[in-house]
């Protein structure tokens, strides 16, 4: 069985290395979800092949950010404030949008 036969029937690809896998994303469904777990760059290699074969994409700030309430929740003991925090983010990383 080859490498790329496990993702026959994938709904989700998330790339959790530091590094961009090889993959040949014409093996990947159209209407599968990329994910790259990376947020320095936003835009990966691994993010923009699959943006390039039209697939849905998710960067790792989306991650970073889901993970931010629920860590000043717990560390604070109350809501965080209503922050943009994408923007903040990505003004603090040089990116653009």
């Amino acid at each position: 069985m080859a490498a790329e036969a496990a993702f026959d029937g994938a709904a989700l690809v998330v790339n959790a290395l530091s590094v961009s896998p090889e993959i040949d994303f014409d093996r990947i469904a159209l209407g599968t979800v990329v994910m790259d777990m990376t947020y320095k760059p936003l835009a990966t290699p691994f993010l923009t092949a699959a943006r390039e074969r039209g697939l849905p994409t998710v960067d790792g700030l989306a991650m970073l950010i889901g993970q931010a309430a629920p860590s000043f929740q717990a560390l604070f003991r109350r809501p965080p404030p209503p922050l943009d925090l994408r923007a903040l983010l990505m003004a603090h990383l040089g990116e653009t949008a």
